[in-house]
């Protein structure tokens, strides 16, 4: 089986983009809306915690990080991505 993949941009270059529509009911659907609405922002996030985690293990031989240490990247990330805490659930 051949696979192709794509990065993001030739994806994007291909003529055959089809368009898709969410719907919530809000405020009901408030929690999932916002989650939806920053999907992007959550991968990236997610994208350089990854980055940072391998740096400290690879660049600094940190195998071991505390969890505070951990949170704290993750908000700080989010903060700069516009990524507010609320789309996590306490």
């Amino acid at each position: 089986m051949n696979e192709i993949i794509m990065n993001k941009h030739e994806y994007f270059k291909n003529e055959n983009i089809m368009e898709a529509i969410l719907k919530f009911t809000l405020p009901e659907e408030q929690y999932e809306f916002m989650v939806a609405s920053k999907a992007s922002n959550l991968a990236y996030v997610i994208s350089e915690l990854d980055r940072f985690l391998r740096s400290k293990s690879k660049y600094e031989g940190i195998n071991k990080l505390g969890i505070d240490e951990l949170r704290e990247e993750i908000r700080r990330l989010c903060e700069e991505n516009n990524v507010f805490t609320e789309v996590f659930e306490t």
